[in-house]
């Protein structure tokens, strides 16, 4: 009897292991640079699947309003740089389990009746922005609806 219990949990066990190793798909790295496949950042967060890791190459990239919608890791070689050129936000974030590290954020535009931040955070949980360079911003963070979030503070 204990031998067919012991068969029974193989089975069950190898079953699960099959299930779930289908349903799991490795995170990737996604390179961003001047001269890489991918040459914006936002092409790369739209090309991201959940967990995956974009890294930014040293340069600039002017671009705003980009929205984070899944959980992804955004971090940043020495010198990249991200220039919103003075028009709005620059990073919004909407999903739980992002990271934001090693970027420069340069250029939040401003407004008399908005919140323009370098990174805004709306309804996000288990985030985590640290070692971040903010320069030429208003509002450098923009915080609301979060739980459960690391910020370190940032150099100015």
């Amino acid at each position: 009897m204990l031998r067919s219990n012991y068969r029974t949990v193989f089975i069950l066990l190898s079953i699960m292991t099959f299930v779930f190793s289908i349903n799991c798909t490795e995170a990737k790295t996604i390179n961003v640079c001047p001269n890489c496949t991918i040459k914006t950042i936002k092409i790369a967060i739209t090309s991201a699947t959940p967990y995956d890791t974009i890294l930014l190459q040293k340069g600039t990239y002017k671009e705003h309003e980009l929205i984070i919608d899944k959980p992804l890791t955004l971090k940043g070689q020495k010198e990249s740089i991200i220039d919103g050129e003075e028009k709005g936000n620059i990073l919004l974030v909407d999903a739980n389990y992002v990271t934001i590290s090693g970027v420069t954020f340069i250029n939040v535009g401003s407004s008399y009746t908005e919140d323009f931040a370098a990174i805004k955070l709306r309804r996000t949980r288990y985030c985590r922005v640290e070692n971040n360079y903010l320069e030429k911003c208003i509002f450098r963070c923009g915080i609301g609806k979060i739980k459960v979030c690391h910020h370190k503070r940032q150099p100015y």
